[in-house]
């Protein structure tokens, strides 16, 4: 059996196409730096590939959550040490001054500390984090949980929360 020259000619033209194709979608990989160009190239692969890179996307944003969550309990940590060591000075101070022997001026002293202790307690209480997020502020955390009142006094800066249960049509409950 023969093969014609034309025959043979065609033959090998069509297997340069192929190589060149071939060498075509190396050179795009290549230039890339991906495998997969389209995912026509390798459906089940690029499938995989874009579930995984869910996955990682998910791993990564809890990874972020937790150092966030790290960051917030040391604050919150330090800071509640911080009040502690102040109502346990604040304490020592009115057991000393709770004598018959201290001078009004010794109270009086004794009574501006207190004050600043306060002042100091207070803006512990409003204490944020790295991201200028209140510590205590429950579910408002864009503004400082305790605020003073103009006679001078401490309040707290409740936020009322309405919420509607599946359970009971008409039932809203109040949190401050």
């Amino acid at each position: 059996m023969t093969i014609s020259s034309k025959l043979f000619a065609t033959q090998m033209l069509d297997q340069f196409k192929v190589i060149e194709n071939r060498l075509q979608s190396l050179n795009t990989q290549i230039s890339t730096g991906t495998r997969i160009t389209k995912s026509s190239d390798a459906p089940i692969d690029a499938v995989t590939l874009t579930a995984r890179s869910e996955l990682q996307s998910r791993i990564e944003q809890y990874q972020s959550n937790v150092r966030k969550v790290n960051e917030r309990l040391g604050l919150a940590d330090a800071t509640l040490e911080t009040m502690g060591n102040l109502v346990t000075r604040m304490n020592e101070k009115f057991i000393a001054t709770n004598t018959a022997t201290v001078t009004d001026a010794e109270r009086q002293a004794v009574r501006l500390e207190v004050l600043t202790f306060k002042e100091s307690l207070l803006g512990l209480a409003n204490s944020v984090d790295n991201n200028g997020d209140a510590l205590y502020g429950g579910f408002s955390t864009e503004e400082s949980p305790f605020v003073q009142n103009e006679d001078g006094r401490r309040a707290i800066a409740a936020m009322v929360v309405t919420t509607h249960c599946k359970c009971r049509k008409a039932l809203n409950c109040r949190r401050v």
